[in-house]
């Protein structure tokens, strides 16, 4: 008779939620949705906001460099977006 068993071979890590780096408020969004702006609340629209640099190489079978922050829309509206804007960078809005 055989014997079997089930045999754990490899850890996987997961993203269950985020965190934003500035004022710490947490989503359990794996995807990094985050509540509206102000209210909190969740709503009808999506309020994702996504600051990375890649680097890399554009070569199949290799991997790029991601360097990531966290920043919940408040933050990014109140803190971030006036700082960039201070250095001279003019933002456009698209519909996606």
């Amino acid at each position: 008779m055989a014997e079997i068993r089930k045999v754990v071979t490899e850890t996987k890590e997961r993203v269950v939620g985020h965190t934003c780096d500035l004022c710490k408020t947490t989503t359990t969004d794996k995807a990094g949705n985050w509540p509206g702006p102000t209210s909190g609340e969740w709503d009808q629209n999506k309020h994702v906001t996504r600051l990375e640099y890649r680097h890399g190489h554009w070569v199949p079978d290799t991997t790029d460099t991601i360097e990531k922050a966290d920043i919940c829309p408040e933050c990014w509206i109140t803190k971030v977006k006036p700082a960039i804007v201070a250095l001279g960078v003019q933002f456009r809005e698209i519909d996606d």
